[in-house]
């Protein structure tokens, strides 16, 4: 994540799973989203995500014609 402005901004992140029908077999062990972070005029850092996915998405028949999962990251400034 990089702060592209001269003052310091706070937020927080929120993840956007798609197909959400895979939600559910979807685990989130580690991941920057859980706190609220503080980012200095052009700070870059890189932020970590540990996530599984259960194997029991194989018995969804779904997964079997549409087998890719989009995972992406909206941040909310404070």
């Amino acid at each position: 994540m990089y702060n592209s402005v001269s003052f310091d901004i706070t937020g927080i992140s929120i993840y956007l799973l798609y197909p959400t029908d895979y939600l559910i077999y979807f685990n989130k062990v580690q991941c920057f989203c859980f706190e609220e972070l503080l980012l200095y005029p052009y700070e870059s850092i890189d932020l970590p995500v540990i996530f599984f996915i259960s194997n029991e998405i194989l018995n969804f028949v779904d997964f079997f014609y549409t087998n890719k999962l989009f995972l992406s990251y909206l941040f909310l400034v404070r």
